[in-house]
């Protein structure tokens, strides 16, 4: 249980009513959407589909995948779904010169990630031959922080070097990070890569490694809430909508700085399972051995004032709606 049909309508509204100030920027545009049937991906092409519906801006969005299926709700003629297996030699051929790349391509429940620095400098090698620089929203990874900066609380915005002690997708990230400032500094692209943190709300799964995605799991099937690590953890969950609208502020500003993608209210993870608890109306059962604190959330100052927005939706109303939208969606 973790895709679903189309999101809910108030959500996507939402995203269009609180961008509004902005749309004119995708008028008339062509918008490349890769990774478009993944989580935030997805989130991202619904969310154009209905700012393109409510101001009328002859958006075209394409979006290249293995699995069209995913998509197979959505039939608005403005969104061009093809089959691609990424493995060929010219990337888009002439399906090229977009104006706007979002670059959702990175799956993170995979061990297979290293074609996806492979596909992204195919990318890059075609948008050469176009006729102008396209805006390229890298959706990079707060996964690029060492163990020595992420654990010291929350995290603000800072360059960082390439680290052992990254996992290898946030080796991966930063690798594709740097591939974005090469190919911007030459002027192939103007990128920019927001990093990403943890999510709460439709689409995050619930059946793989995130912990509130399996808390939900336990909920909407009526179960104590479970958690089987260190119930000390501290994390924070921003909601999709919040994120959507961050990252098409990302797509429209000048800046080319860093950025983080998530919330800086974080909680304990024996707190977040007591807030799910307490909206499906069951127990919480700490089933780990407390310890030392583990603390990784972001810190949004520069972000803030880059993009001139806020977290709007706050984790209790961000699990009410994710709540909804399941019970909408899987009954």
């Amino acid at each position: 249980m973790t895709y679903g049909p189309s999101l809910d309508i108030d959500d996507l509204m939402e995203v269009s009513n609180r961008t509004k100030s902005f749309h004119v920027n995708f008028s008339n545009s062509r918008i490349l959407v890769l990774g478009g049937t993944g989580f935030l991906g997805s989130w991202l092409v619904e969310s154009l589909l209905q700012i393109n519906k409510q101001s009328n801006l002859n958006v075209q969005i394409h979006v290249p995948a293995r699995n069209v299926s995913k998509l197979a709700h959505l039939s608005e003629k403005n969104l061009q779904v093809y089959n691609h297996n990424f493995d060929s030699e010219q990337f888009l051929g002439s399906k090229g010169n977009f104006d706007y790349i979002f670059h959702a391509l990175t799956p993170t429940v995979s061990n297979n990630l290293d074609p996806v620095l492979s596909i992204t400098k195919l990318l890059l090698q075609d948008i050469e031959e176009w006729k102008s620089p396209p805006r390229l929203v890298h959706l990079s990874s707060g996964a690029v922080y060492p163990n020595s900066i992420a654990s010291l609380g929350p995290i603000a915005e800072q360059e960082v070097s390439l680290s052992t002690d990254l996992t290898r997708y946030g080796t991966l990230k930063w690798k594709l990070e740097k591939e974005i400032v090469s190919k911007t500094q030459s002027g192939v692209i103007n990128g920019i890569s927001p990093r990403l943190f943890a999510f709460a709300g439709p689409r995050v799964p619930l059946d793989a490694h995130f912990a509130i995605g399996n808390f939900m799991s336990q909920g909407i099937h009526g179960k104590d809430i479970l958690v089987r690590g260190n119930s000390n953890t501290v994390r924070s969950y921003l909601h999709p909508v919040d994120a959507v609208i961050w990252l098409l502020k990302s797509a429209v500003i000048k800046e080319n700085g860093l950025l983080h993608i998530g919330s800086e209210n974080g909680f304990p993870m024996a707190t977040i399972a007591e807030k799910v608890a307490r909206i499906f109306d069951v127990n919480t059962i700490l089933g780990g051995n407390e310890q030392e604190a583990s603390i990784y959330y972001p810190n949004n100052s520069l972000t803030r004032k880059t993009l001139d927005c806020s977290e709007e939706i706050d984790l209790d109303n961000a699990i009410i709606r994710w709540k909804k939208w399941i019970h909408l969606s899987f009954r």
